[in-house]
């Protein structure tokens, strides 16, 4: 009971005195309860590769007006976005944030070591998220493309849960 107490009032405070870009776990052991803040940070690419037409930087620019066109006729093309290697910590989670309009054909997001994130076929334009749980601060996402599959990528960023370095 005395637990369950402790874990109310600390849940009240976290709520109460939250705010900004950090939050708080509580796991809760037996009699022992350990309290893990976490941190989240928006990362903006640094670099753009690949086989597209256009603008290369245009898919982090912060302009939702133009866009990276992943698309070839025939044959594969894909847009490689990489993301600075900066260290903040032990990362939980990383969440990519991508505003796109396709063809309405599949169009493959992968990580950076070509695990597939998801699969989607958008018609419209719109904002799609995607998780991946790997702790690599460079880890950046491709947009791949069969022939005549097409997707325009006119944003990219990333949101790092992650657990701080000890000051």
């Amino acid at each position: 009971m005395k637990n369950l107490l402790l874990v109310i009032v600390i849940s009240f405070l976290i709520f109460a005195c939250g705010g900004g870009s950090s939050h708080s776990v509580i796991a809760n052991n037996g009699d022992d309860i350990t309290v893990i803040d976490y941190e989240d940070i928006e990362i903006y690419p640094i670099n753009t590769t690949g086989h597209f037409e256009g603008c290369a930087k245009c898919s982090y620019d912060r302009n939702e007006q133009t866009y990276s066109n992943v698309y070839h006729p025939v044959f594969r093309s894909y847009l490689k976005v990489e993301f600075p290697c900066d260290d903040y910590g032990d990362i939980k989670e990383q969440e990519f944030w991508v505003l796109l309009h396709g063809n309405g054909r599949d169009v493959k997001i992968r990580e950076s070591d070509g695990a597939v994130l998801g699969i989607i076929n958008p018609s419209g334009k719109g904002w799609y998220k995607f998780v991946s749980t790997v702790s690599d601060w460079c880890q950046g996402i491709w947009f791949c493309c069969d022939g005549g599959e097409q997707i325009m990528v006119y944003e990219v960023y990333k949101i790092v849960t992650y657990k701080a370095l000890p000051a």
